[in-house]
């Protein structure tokens, strides 16, 4: 499913621009960036139309990923970032090229290891429930981990 493989590749480049761009923000706005943004959310939608058309929920439910990843990245690239906002999207976007990779694997090699569970919605939904706890997880440490502003004297 080359959608699969375009959302890797997507949440890879993108979790590395936050890093490459963290002091210069506009640099985010890259064409590079901003088109794979675009591509996504096209396949996604595409991914969700043929699901339908075959009544596929997963492949419905899947294109929800491509939508979101894509709606957020852009949201973040032509938005006022905060001082650690880089740093929450550069975590989304590799553990979200995770999410996406073990998906595709689940998807793809499942077929040949554990066939009679290949379509089943809980196989699918391990990564994506494993990776979001991680995401979460790990934008409350960084969070967590700034200072806060003193409060003024009484």
């Amino acid at each position: 499913m080359i959608y699969l493989a375009i959302l890797t590749v997507n949440l890879a480049w993108y979790g590395l621009q936050c890093i490459r761009n963290r002091r210069d923000h506009s640099g985010n706005a890259e064409w590079r960036n901003v088109s794979l943004q675009y591509i996504v959310m096209a396949l996604a939608l595409n991914t969700a139309v043929q699901g339908f058309l075959i009544d596929q929920v997963l492949m419905m439910g899947i294109s929800i990923v491509g939508i979101a990843t894509g709606v957020t990245n852009l949201r973040f690239i032509y938005g006022t970032p905060s001082r650690v906002s880089w740093q929450l999207e550069h975590v989304k976007g590799l553990v979200g090229a995770g999410i996406s990779v073990y998906t595709a694997f689940l998807a793809f090699g499942a077929v040949r290891l554990v066939p009679e569970l290949a379509l089943s919605p809980v196989l699918w939904a391990i990564p994506l429930v494993t990776g979001l706890a991680i995401i979460l997880y790990q934008w409350r440490v960084i969070l967590l981990r700034q200072p806060h502003p003193r409060s003024a004297p009484a």
